[in-house]
């Protein structure tokens, strides 16, 4: 049996850069919140999930920033526009019965992670939607990542074919080359070739510092440069590995597998209150539906 765990602020955040401005009937920005919920129905038309989960980051700083206060600091602040569609979302996603989790000092990768691990091991496939590549890292037989857009489904090999190693070794490659998007570090003068070099011959940063000779049978140029930036980088290389790791120990409890029964009658009244006629119509369709399957 599948469960679904979705990135709910990823979602937002997607669809809030995809649509023009609109509102909600008493003038709350919501561009992003009727894109999301858009994406939302369609998911549960076409995959009608009997388990699922959406998870939320919850503030905009976590346990990483502690340890490196320059992480994610090249992000510029959030538009204005976008601000008070953070709570419209949970209310909406709330309205329409998902459970959902946030939990302060992590982010919504950690709690996927940490939701895909618990019902793996409850016996589920677990299928994870964000746009984080981050959480390829967690990808194994049983876990795997879901495009909600195109629907298709990504194990360990499509994963290993689009980043050039497998999931296990992720957190290595972020490690070594760093990530812009996040502002980690990853280690000076040190580039992705180079990392995808050194993993694709099965080793490792802390290896070839102690033991240089091992880059031997690599086939890089400049070897001794190579060396000697890994050596220098190894702290940035253990800060950006405590970074980019996805933690899978957040503190949060599961109920009933994460079940899932459908929207109800008062989710459409809520969508419908916000002045979203048209996906208020299908999500009244999608509970007629969902009644259908349980009766």
């Amino acid at each position: 049996m599948d469960c679904y765990i979705l990135d709910g602020t990823a979602l937002l955040f997607r669809s809030f850069f995809s649509i023009g401005q609109m509102e909600t009937r008493d003038g709350t920005p919501a561009n992003g919140v009727f894109g999301a919920l858009q994406s939302l129905i369609k998911f549960l038309t076409s995959q009608m999930p009997r388990h699922v989960a959406i998870a939320f980051d919850v503030a905009p700083t976590t346990f990483r920033n502690e340890i490196f206060p320059g992480y994610k600091a090249n992000r510029g602040e959030a538009p204005e526009d976008l601000i008070p569609q953070f709570d419209l979302m949970r209310e909406m996603v709330k309205a329409l019965r998902f459970p959902n989790f946030g939990v302060h000092g992590y982010e919504a990768d950690d709690v996927m992670g940490t939701l895909a691990l618990q019902m793996k091991k409850a016996g589920f496939r677990v299928l994870m939607s964000t746009g984080d590549k981050d959480i390829s890292q967690v990808v194994d037989d049983r876990i795997h990542l879901f495009d909600m857009k195109t629907e298709e489904i990504h194990g360990p090999a499509e994963v290993e074919e689009k980043m050039g190693v497998k999931p296990s070794q992720i957190l290595e490659l972020l490690a070594i080359q760093g990530d812009s998007v996040d502002n980690i570090p990853g280690v000076k003068g040190i580039g992705g070739k180079t990392a995808l070099a050194i993993l694709q011959a099965g080793l490792n940063v802390p290896e070839i510092a102690a033991k240089p000779k091992l880059l031997d049978s690599v086939e890089l140029r400049g070897k001794a440069t190579v060396i000697r930036k890994l050596q220098d980088g190894l702290a940035d290389y253990e800060l950006s590995k405590d970074l980019a790791r996805i933690r899978t120990d957040v503190p949060l409890e599961v109920e009933d597998n994460l079940a899932y029964g459908g929207p109800d009658e008062s989710s459409w009244r809520f969508v419908q209150q916000l002045g979203f006629h048209g996906p208020a119509e299908r999500l009244r369709a999608l509970v007629a539906k969902y009644a259908a399957r349980q009766a």
